[in-house]
């Protein structure tokens, strides 16, 4: 099954989801995206951005095989950039850093105040996206909101596209209750449903959490998805 499909689409990600298509090339582009653009996806924990970051990377190596797709964290960038120094292998950590195709940075705030390997990753950056290669950010907070980060790598990355996964209104949080207990071919009450979508409103992690508890409780133990269980 396609990962879009499995994907909510609600208010609070229809934005992020959109662009996640055109990124992936699921959906074609559009006018005011007619080259690649860095693209920086942001939004509290628990909302689906790493879900949504790695299902890009696993559609574009479905699309063309060839193409050289990296997915990986900031911690995994600043480990293999300092090993690179250590190793006086530089030169070709660059060169790697610069033939990719699609670089997908995951939390991004962890480069805050480590000053070399900003430099060395706005570097990689600048270069990636002069040459139109896609680039992907995915961050616990805005841009703006990004301490001990250089000025320039704030703005250069301030000029693509920026995305917030909000958080899920009631409504929002309904739909995904509903969506999931279809995947896992439930049928539970609107009591429930509402129940649920008006107690959790941490993020949609929890909320998949809870309904995970009351499928196991039916499957393993024969207790009603009822209001008392909920």
């Amino acid at each position: 099954t396609k990962w879009y499909k499995n994907f909510v689409s609600a208010k609070y990600n229809k934005l992020s989801l959109s662009m996640a298509k055109i990124v992936a090339g699921v959906e074609g582009q559009i006018d005011l995206f007619d080259e690649a653009i860095p693209l920086f996806i942001h939004g509290n924990i628990g909302m689906g951005k790493t879900h949504l970051a790695q299902a890009i990377a696993w559609q574009l190596k479905e699309n063309d095989k060839s193409k050289k797709v990296v997915y990986l964290s900031a911690e995994k960038f600043m480990y293999h950039f300092v090993q690179s120094v250590r190793n006086n292998g530089m030169m070709d950590f660059k060169e790697k850093m610069r033939s990719i195709d699609v670089l997908i940075v995951d939390d991004v705030q962890f480069i805050a105040g480590k000053e070399g390997t900003q430099k060395e990753f706005m570097n990689s950056f600048n270069r990636l996206v002069e040459e139109n290669k896609q680039v992907v950010l995915v961050c616990d907070r805005c841009p703006g909101d990004l301490e001990n980060i250089d000025e320039k790598l704030k703005s250069r990355i301030s000029g693509g596209m920026i995305v917030n996964f909000k958080n899920p209104d009631y409504q929002d949080r309904v739909s995904i209750l509903r969506a999931k207990a279809q995947m896992h071919e439930q049928e539970i009450c609107d009591k429930v449903i509402s129940f649920l979508a008006e107690k959790i409103t941490t993020n949609i992690r929890d909320l998949e959490g809870a309904l995970r508890k009351l499928i196991a409780g039916k499957i393993l133990n024969g207790d009603e998805i009822n209001i008392e269980n909920a």
